[in-house]
Protein backbone atom coordinates (compact mmCIF):
# COMPACT_ATOMS: atom_id res chain seq x y z
CA UNK A 1 0.00 0.00 0.00
CA UNK A 2 1.50 3.51 -1.05
CA UNK A 3 2.56 6.04 1.79
CA UNK A 4 0.33 9.03 2.36
CA UNK A 5 2.44 11.94 1.79
CA UNK A 6 1.32 15.18 2.83
CA UNK A 7 1.30 18.25 0.57
CA UNK A 8 4.00 20.88 1.60
CA UNK A 9 3.88 24.81 1.45
CA UNK A 10 6.37 26.66 2.66
CA UNK A 11 6.92 30.40 3.38
CA UNK A 12 9.43 31.50 1.53
CA UNK A 13 9.02 29.04 -1.60
CA UNK A 14 11.87 27.23 -1.13
CA UNK A 15 12.43 26.19 2.09
CA UNK A 16 16.41 24.99 2.32
CA UNK A 17 17.17 28.76 1.11
CA UNK A 18 16.54 31.77 3.81
CA UNK A 19 13.91 33.16 5.77
CA UNK A 20 11.26 35.96 4.90
CA UNK A 21 11.75 39.41 6.23
CA UNK A 22 8.61 41.15 8.17
CA UNK A 23 10.21 44.69 7.80
CA UNK A 24 6.96 46.19 9.31
CA UNK A 25 5.82 45.87 13.29
CA UNK A 26 2.13 44.64 13.53
CA UNK A 27 0.13 41.98 12.46
CA UNK A 28 0.87 40.21 9.52
CA UNK A 29 -1.48 37.78 7.41
CA UNK A 30 -1.26 34.61 5.69
CA UNK A 31 -3.74 32.81 3.36
CA UNK A 32 -3.30 29.55 2.54
CA UNK A 33 -6.63 28.86 0.97
CA UNK A 34 -6.09 31.42 -2.66
CA UNK A 35 -5.88 28.68 -5.30
CA UNK A 36 -2.97 26.47 -3.65
CA UNK A 37 -0.65 29.25 -2.94
CA UNK A 38 0.13 30.76 0.15
CA UNK A 39 0.60 33.96 0.33
CA UNK A 40 1.25 37.75 1.84
CA UNK A 41 -1.72 40.05 1.92
CA UNK A 42 1.03 42.76 3.53
CA UNK A 43 3.82 42.08 0.80
CA UNK A 44 1.25 40.78 -2.03
CA UNK A 45 4.02 38.17 -2.74
CA UNK A 46 3.09 34.81 -3.68
CA UNK A 47 4.77 31.13 -3.23
CA UNK A 48 3.86 27.96 -2.34
CA UNK A 49 3.32 24.96 -4.41
CA UNK A 50 2.85 26.30 -7.33
CA UNK A 51 -0.96 24.48 -7.75
CA UNK A 52 -2.57 27.51 -9.14
CA UNK A 53 -5.98 25.87 -9.53
CA UNK A 54 -6.76 23.94 -6.63
CA UNK A 55 -8.43 25.20 -3.37
CA UNK A 56 -7.90 23.37 -0.15
CA UNK A 57 -10.13 23.22 2.78
CA UNK A 58 -7.28 23.69 5.55
CA UNK A 59 -3.93 23.27 7.00
CA UNK A 60 -3.25 20.50 9.00
CA UNK A 61 0.32 20.58 10.08
CA UNK A 62 2.99 23.33 10.45
CA UNK A 63 6.57 24.78 11.57
CA UNK A 64 6.99 27.78 12.13
CA UNK A 65 10.72 29.34 12.54
CA UNK A 66 10.92 32.94 13.67
CA UNK A 67 14.61 35.02 14.58
CA UNK A 68 12.30 36.93 16.99
CA UNK A 69 9.72 36.82 19.40
CA UNK A 70 5.82 36.59 18.23
CA UNK A 71 2.31 35.39 18.48
CA UNK A 72 0.57 33.32 15.85
CA UNK A 73 -3.34 32.94 15.89
CA UNK A 74 -4.97 30.46 13.53
CA UNK A 75 -8.24 30.81 12.08
CA UNK A 76 -10.27 28.73 10.14
CA UNK A 77 -13.04 30.05 7.81
CA UNK A 78 -14.30 27.00 6.55
CA UNK A 79 -18.08 26.74 6.49
CA UNK A 80 -19.73 25.03 9.28
CA UNK A 81 -15.91 25.02 10.78
CA UNK A 82 -15.46 28.59 11.65
CA UNK A 83 -13.37 29.28 15.06
CA UNK A 84 -9.82 31.13 15.62
CA UNK A 85 -7.00 30.33 18.50
CA UNK A 86 -5.51 32.11 21.44
CA UNK A 87 -2.42 33.74 20.12
CA UNK A 88 0.37 31.03 20.79
CA UNK A 89 3.88 32.26 21.66
CA UNK A 90 6.68 31.20 19.40
CA UNK A 91 10.17 32.21 21.04
CA UNK A 92 12.91 34.14 19.56
CA UNK A 93 15.44 31.55 17.57
CA UNK A 94 13.33 28.78 18.10
CA UNK A 95 10.69 26.58 15.83
CA UNK A 96 7.15 25.42 17.09
CA UNK A 97 5.33 22.33 15.28
CA UNK A 98 2.00 21.60 16.08
CA UNK A 99 0.13 19.08 14.25
CA UNK A 100 -4.17 18.07 14.10
CA UNK A 101 -4.74 21.50 13.76
CA UNK A 102 -7.25 22.42 11.32
CA UNK A 103 -6.85 26.08 9.80
CA UNK A 104 -6.54 28.65 6.54
CA UNK A 105 -5.89 31.77 7.81
CA UNK A 106 -2.62 32.67 9.78
CA UNK A 107 -1.96 35.54 11.77
CA UNK A 108 1.62 36.90 12.90
CA UNK A 109 2.28 39.71 15.84
CA UNK A 110 5.55 41.07 15.48
CA UNK A 111 6.78 43.43 17.65
CA UNK A 112 10.86 43.77 16.36
CA UNK A 113 10.71 45.45 12.56
CA UNK A 114 13.48 42.69 10.40
CA UNK A 115 11.64 39.54 12.19
CA UNK A 116 12.41 36.61 10.45
CA UNK A 117 10.12 33.42 9.85
CA UNK A 118 9.98 30.49 8.00
CA UNK A 119 7.15 28.26 7.71
CA UNK A 120 6.41 24.67 6.13
CA UNK A 121 2.83 23.94 6.77
CA UNK A 122 1.39 20.44 5.51
CA UNK A 123 -2.77 19.69 4.23
CA UNK A 124 -2.41 16.64 6.24
CA UNK A 125 -1.88 15.66 9.80
CA UNK A 126 0.53 13.14 8.72
CA UNK A 127 3.24 11.31 10.85
CA UNK A 128 5.69 11.81 8.33
CA UNK A 129 5.28 15.69 8.44
CA UNK A 130 7.42 15.90 11.41
CA UNK A 131 10.48 13.66 10.55
CA UNK A 132 10.16 15.58 6.96
CA UNK A 133 10.90 18.55 8.92
CA UNK A 134 13.83 17.82 10.93
CA UNK A 135 15.50 17.58 7.54
CA UNK A 136 14.44 21.20 6.56
CA UNK A 137 17.44 23.48 7.39
CA UNK A 138 15.92 26.80 7.46
CA UNK A 139 14.00 25.94 10.41
CA UNK A 140 16.95 25.04 12.65
CA UNK A 141 17.58 27.62 15.00
CA UNK A 142 19.26 30.58 14.05
CA UNK A 143 21.59 33.15 16.07
CA UNK A 144 20.41 36.48 15.04
CA UNK A 145 20.95 40.13 16.13
CA UNK A 146 19.03 43.30 15.13
CA UNK A 147 19.04 47.13 15.56
CA UNK A 148 16.02 48.93 16.71
CA UNK A 149 15.05 50.96 14.02
CA UNK A 150 13.14 53.74 16.37
CA UNK A 151 16.72 53.50 18.75
CA UNK A 152 19.08 53.23 16.31
CA UNK A 153 20.24 55.42 13.82
CA UNK A 154 17.69 58.19 13.72
CA UNK A 155 20.27 60.56 12.74
CA UNK A 156 19.92 62.39 9.25
CA UNK A 157 23.43 61.57 7.30
CA UNK A 158 25.15 63.47 4.50
CA UNK A 159 27.36 61.55 2.18
CA UNK A 160 30.55 59.86 4.47
CA UNK A 161 28.88 60.29 7.27
CA UNK A 162 27.91 57.81 9.81
CA UNK A 163 26.28 57.05 13.06
CA UNK A 164 26.86 54.19 14.97
CA UNK A 165 25.12 51.92 17.44
CA UNK A 166 26.27 49.29 20.09
CA UNK A 167 23.94 46.53 19.45
CA UNK A 168 23.22 43.99 22.59
CA UNK A 169 22.57 39.84 22.50
CA UNK A 170 25.59 38.13 21.24
CA UNK A 171 25.93 35.06 22.49
CA UNK A 172 29.41 35.32 22.79
CA UNK A 173 32.33 37.54 22.46
CA UNK A 174 33.82 36.09 19.36
CA UNK A 175 31.47 35.00 16.88
CA UNK A 176 30.99 34.54 12.64
CA UNK A 177 29.20 36.60 10.52
CA UNK A 178 27.10 34.69 8.07
CA UNK A 179 24.77 37.69 6.94
CA UNK A 180 22.91 40.83 7.09
CA UNK A 181 19.56 42.28 5.47
CA UNK A 182 19.32 45.47 5.29
CA UNK A 183 15.98 47.51 5.46
CA UNK A 184 15.89 51.02 4.71
CA UNK A 185 12.79 53.61 4.20
CA UNK A 186 15.16 55.85 1.64
CA UNK A 187 16.89 53.65 -0.88
CA UNK A 188 20.11 54.98 -0.55
CA UNK A 189 23.95 53.22 -0.78
CA UNK A 190 25.42 52.39 2.80
CA UNK A 191 28.18 51.16 4.25
CA UNK A 192 28.14 49.03 7.41
CA UNK A 193 31.32 48.80 9.51
CA UNK A 194 31.97 46.08 12.75
CA UNK A 195 34.38 47.52 15.33
CA UNK A 196 36.33 45.74 18.04
CA UNK A 197 35.17 48.58 20.73
CA UNK A 198 32.58 50.93 21.08
CA UNK A 199 35.10 53.67 20.49
CA UNK A 200 34.91 52.88 16.55
CA UNK A 201 38.31 53.72 16.24
CA UNK A 202 40.37 53.08 13.14
CA UNK A 203 42.83 50.84 14.66
CA UNK A 204 39.73 48.50 16.14
CA UNK A 205 38.18 48.17 12.74
CA UNK A 206 36.84 44.85 11.67
CA UNK A 207 34.92 44.63 8.59
CA UNK A 208 33.19 46.36 5.91
CA UNK A 209 29.76 44.69 4.38
CA UNK A 210 28.71 47.26 0.94
CA UNK A 211 25.22 47.65 1.12
CA UNK A 212 23.94 49.28 -1.90
CA UNK A 213 20.21 49.48 -1.89
CA UNK A 214 19.94 52.48 -4.38
CA UNK A 215 21.27 49.46 -7.20
CA UNK A 216 19.96 46.19 -5.69
CA UNK A 217 17.35 47.27 -3.45
CA UNK A 218 14.26 45.73 -3.48
CA UNK A 219 10.59 47.26 -2.62
CA UNK A 220 8.91 45.55 -0.05
CA UNK A 221 6.02 47.79 1.13
CA UNK A 222 7.16 50.98 2.31
CA UNK A 223 10.60 49.62 2.66
CA UNK A 224 13.80 48.56 0.51
CA UNK A 225 15.32 45.75 1.48
CA UNK A 226 18.72 43.89 0.39
CA UNK A 227 20.11 40.52 1.67
CA UNK A 228 23.47 39.94 1.70
CA UNK A 229 25.51 36.60 2.48
CA UNK A 230 29.06 36.90 4.20
CA UNK A 231 31.60 34.57 3.98
CA UNK A 232 32.51 33.63 6.92
CA UNK A 233 33.27 37.15 8.63
CA UNK A 234 34.89 36.55 12.07
CA UNK A 235 33.89 38.80 14.52
CA UNK A 236 35.74 39.49 18.07
CA UNK A 237 34.10 42.15 20.82
CA UNK A 238 37.32 43.16 22.90
CA UNK A 239 35.09 44.88 25.34
CA UNK A 240 33.84 41.83 26.45
CA UNK A 241 30.46 43.07 26.79
CA UNK A 242 28.67 40.27 23.99
CA UNK A 243 28.10 43.23 21.63
CA UNK A 244 28.17 44.06 18.19
CA UNK A 245 29.37 47.59 17.72
CA UNK A 246 27.98 48.91 13.74
CA UNK A 247 28.89 52.26 11.96
CA UNK A 248 26.15 53.38 9.61
CA UNK A 249 27.29 55.42 6.84
CA UNK A 250 25.86 57.03 3.85
CA UNK A 251 28.01 56.41 0.46
CA UNK A 252 24.90 58.11 -1.08
CA UNK A 253 25.07 61.86 -2.47
CA UNK A 254 21.53 62.10 -1.52
CA UNK A 255 21.55 62.65 2.37
CA UNK A 256 19.71 60.53 4.60
CA UNK A 257 16.97 61.82 6.38
CA UNK A 258 16.44 61.82 10.68
CA UNK A 259 13.96 60.25 12.24
CA UNK A 260 11.42 57.83 11.14
CA UNK A 261 11.80 59.51 7.84
CA UNK A 262 15.28 57.63 7.06
CA UNK A 263 14.74 54.76 9.48
CA UNK A 264 17.37 51.94 9.02
CA UNK A 265 17.40 48.25 10.29
CA UNK A 266 20.23 45.87 10.14
CA UNK A 267 19.39 42.05 11.08
CA UNK A 268 22.87 40.24 11.69
CA UNK A 269 22.97 37.04 10.90
CA UNK A 270 25.96 35.14 13.12
CA UNK A 271 26.72 31.21 14.64
CA UNK A 272 29.01 31.25 17.69
CA UNK A 273 32.77 30.94 17.77
CA UNK A 274 35.69 30.23 19.85
CA UNK A 275 38.22 32.64 19.72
Amino acid sequence: MATKVPLIFSFPSDPTSTTKVLPAIGVHELNFMSRGVLYSDNTGDQMGSGLQNTAYNSIESFTIYSSQSIKIQLISTVPGHERQSDWIEVAARSRRTLNGVSFDIMRISSVVAGTQIAIVASTLPDTQFSAFMESISVVNPAYIIASVPTVDFLAGLALNAQATANLVGLTDNTVTITGITVISVQQLHYQVMLYKKDTFLPADFCASIDADLASYGAAVGASYVMDITKEDDLYIDLDSTQELHVALVNRDAAAKNAGAAGAVTLVFKYEPRRA
